[in-house]
Parts: structure tokens; C-alpha cells; sequence
């Protein structure tokens, strides 16, 4: 088998980062996630969406046929509260009515069905 021919096989290690939805909208944070190797530290963007996908560059699994290593994928959640108060009930209602807190998905904010349906008829 020729060296051009030859497929390269990485390992991708997944994890889940959950964080409140007042820490996505608001600042750009490092946050520390667990490794293989210990703690890596992720930027996490103002505005981050549910299910964005940050990948760290060999920080995931050891190859199988090399000296590398695979990927490791943080895929992010955005946790919601599920049990108000009143008083939070009332702040969130006040936000609801600014033009910031409706949903305005920008091109590159498509879901994966969508980035699917276009990839299939384009």
C-alpha cells in the first residue's frame, strides 16, 4: 500500500461541557475540562450556542499505528434553569421583550439538518 493510498486513522475522544446560559451570552471565559493528560484549558466565546463543537488538536486518544494522538471533541451545552422564582420569572420576561434574547440564527448558525439538506441538493 502506497503512502498516498494510505488512510489515516485518528481517534476522537468526546466530552460534554455544560454551562449556565448567562456565562455563554455574556464574557468570553477560559474554562478548565478534564483530559487524558490532566486539564486543558477552553476559550468559550460571547454568544456561544447549544452544540457548538470546540475541537483541542491532540488532546484525545493515542493512535493505534502512530505516535500521535487523536482530537478531542467538547461539545457544548447550554444549561437552562428548569425552577424559577418569581423574581428571576419577572427579569427573564423583561429580557424576552429586548430584540437581543429572540432568535436571529446568522448563516453559519445552521442546524445539522440544514447543513445536511444543503450539502445533499447543492
Amino acid at each position: 500500500m502506497s503512502n498516498q493510498s494510505r488512510l489515516k486513522t485518528w481517534i476522537i475522544l468526546g466530552i460534554i461541557l455544560s454551562i449556565s446560559f448567562i456565562l455563554a451570552d455574556q464574557y468570553v471565559r477560559l474554562i478548565e475540562i478534564p483530559t487524558l493528560e490532566g486539564k486543558a484549558k477552553v476559550k468559550i466565546d460571547a454568544g456561544t450556542q447549544a452544540g457548538k463543537v470546540l475541537r483541542l488538536k491532540g488532546k484525545g486518544l493515542p493512535s493505534v499505528n502512530s505516535y500521535g494522538r487523536g482530537d478531542l471533541l467538547v461539545n457544548i451545552n447550554v444549561w437552562t434553569p428548569q425552577h424559577l422564582s418569581s423574581e428571576e420569572k419577572k427579569l427573564l420576561d423583561q429580557l424576552r421583550q429586548s430584540p437581543n434574547f429572540k432568535p436571529n440564527p446568522g448563516k453559519g448558525d445552521k442546524s445539522f439538518y440544514d447543513k445536511m439538506r444543503e450539502f445533499f441538493h447543492s
